[in-house]
């Protein structure tokens, strides 16, 4: 029985938590300590639940893609004066613009229903920055954490872009309580961030890539708490119009996607022979979106990964997302305000 429970979809949480009410075996069965992880073993990735919502003046929501998700979302306190930044391993990282002392951070395990309040490091508060951008991460991803149940120990990253075109970043542990030493990329980085205008950061291995205009991509190694620069794919042919970002490959290497009109790039990242350092780029995939109205594909302002697949469209007209493989398309918002997705196992009997 166990066996025919396991496949119950994990996308949709609240299927489990009906099967509870059939019969007292598979209430047993399903609320047992063993069952989550078993459970998540058979799926193996973590599903797509839903997505936050964030806008300057409405603040931030979540939406449930499955309308039987199993509990009503209970935003955090101080939810009007919080913005969703990232979404992570389970974890929900919130921000403050008008606290700058305790609380200006809030880290949020949304399953499980528990928060921590921290502040941001020191250098962020200085006259020069004018952009940042913020990471919430599992702690023990560089230890062999398969990310299946990511409770307990975060990291949050930190990273302040300078007028000047410099970068400062830093890493906060929840087990240290505190942030590790200022890593500075100079203003002769040339680094420019447009304010507002954030894409996913991608975690590959122990190594955070940050998108930046100019065509330029911060990496940070978060063994060493270093930073450096690698350039967009040359072979890339840029145009105005068109959206980026980047995506963690399947294959655990670093990807780099990009949406022009109707026609979706994905580009991954391999090592080259040449000097140390170097890197080449190759055009992995090419997919033509045509099950949208081409009318639609001139409103685009943004898109995203949900998951390995799922790409989530943001355009002036509302939110789409698009099944890569299958090519389904299903519009999930009405609002065009930017989309963070969040990803999580679900069970009965775990909190």
């Amino acid at each position: 029985m166990e066996e025919i429970l396991f496949r119950i979809p994990p996308g949709d949480p609240g299927c489990l938590f009906r099967a509870i009410l059939v019969c007292k075996l598979w209430c047993s069965i399903l609320t047992s300590p063993f069952f989550p992880g078993r459970y998540r073993e058979f799926h193996k990735t973590p599903p797509l639940l839903g997505f936050f919502q964030k806008d300057n003046t409405m603040g931030s929501w979540f939406s449930p893609l499955s309308p039987n998700f199993p509990f009503q979302t209970i935003h955090p306190g101080w939810w009007r004066t919080l913005q969703v930044d990232d979404a992570r391993h389970g974890f929900v990282l919130l921000s403050s613009s008008i606290f700058i002392g305790r609380g200006s951070l809030v880290v949020w395990d949304l399953v499980g229903r528990l928060l921590w309040e921290l502040s941001r490091p020191k250098f962020s508060i200085s006259s020069t920055m004018v952009a940042e951008t913020i990471t919430v991460l599992c702690a023990h991803g560089a230890h062999g954490c398969d990310h299946l149940d990511c409770r307990g120990g975060f990291l949050v990253v930190y990273v302040a872009f300078t007028a000047t075109g410099g970068a400062n970043a830093s890493v906060y542990s929840s087990e240290d309580r505190a942030w590790s030493p200022m890593a500075s990329c100079g203003d002769e980085s040339d680094l420019h961030v447009v304010a507002g205008r954030r894409t996913r950061n991608a975690l590959v291995g122990h190594t955070l890539y940050l998108l930046c205009s100019e065509r330029k991509i911060l990496r940070y190694d978060l063994f060493s708490l270093e930073l450096s620069i690698l350039e967009w794919p040359e072979e890339y042919e840029w145009s105005e119009g068109s959206s980026h970002t980047l995506v963690t490959m399947e294959d655990g290497v670093l990807g780099f996607a990009s949406l022009r009109k109707s026609t979706h790039e994905l580009w991954s990242m391999e090592a080259d022979d040449g000097p140390e350092g170097t890197v080449r780029w190759a055009l992995h995939r090419v997919v033509e979106l045509v099950d949208l109205p081409p009318s639609v594909y001139d409103e685009v302002t943004s898109f995203s990964y949900g998951v390995v697949g799922v790409i989530f469209v943001q355009t002036n007209i509302g939110i789409f997302t698009i099944e890569l493989n299958s090519g389904q398309v299903k519009m999930v918002s009405s609002s065009s305000a930017e989309v963070i997705p969040f990803t999580s196992f679900y069970t009965p009997g775990t909190y």
